[in-house]
């Protein structure tokens, strides 16, 4: 499914398949990890908080069932996002893909369905950070207000 695909994109990009592509599969595993309680950090307590990796490290283990439910949602929303922009979905393709073209040609309505798509999923995972600080902020390990 989503996973293969965005694999298949990973040894793509390094030039064949090479056992580096797991090492990169971790790293992002760990940045999409780590990204929310990041964003957090720099949203609510500016940079200054991001020298503290101890206190993330400690305010993601008091709250892991939110912050796992977070990451889980956020997985939904990328595969979401993922799919459609694949041309998985048959109205997002061009009109070219849909008639089996080998290399589609430029849609304005796939474009503006895409970067539409986007910018509210970032919305939506912004979002949920937020909804994540709301229903736990009482338990992080340092305090912004």
């Amino acid at each position: 499914g989503v996973l293969t695909m965005l694999m298949n994109g990973w040894t793509v990009v390094l030039g064949g398949p090479t056992p580096h592509w797991r090492v990169l599969g971790v790293l992002v595993a760990l940045g999409l990890f780590a990204w929310p309680m990041v964003v957090l950090c720099i949203a609510v307590g500016g940079r200054s908080t991001l020298y503290r990796p101890d206190l993330m490290f400690a305010t993601v283990c008091r709250t892991m069932p939110g912050y796992v439910t977070t990451i889980l949602l956020f997985g939904v929303t990328l595969g979401i996002e993922a799919v459609i922009q694949s041309g998985g979905l048959p109205w997002a393709k061009s009109p070219a893909a849909a008639r089996g073209a080998v290399t589609p040609g430029f849609s304005v309505r796939q474009f503006l369905l895409v970067t539409g798509l986007h910018v509210y999923m970032d919305i939506v995972r912004m979002r949920l950070i937020g909804l994540y600080y709301y229903h736990c902020k009482a338990r992080f390990a340092w305090s912004w207000e």
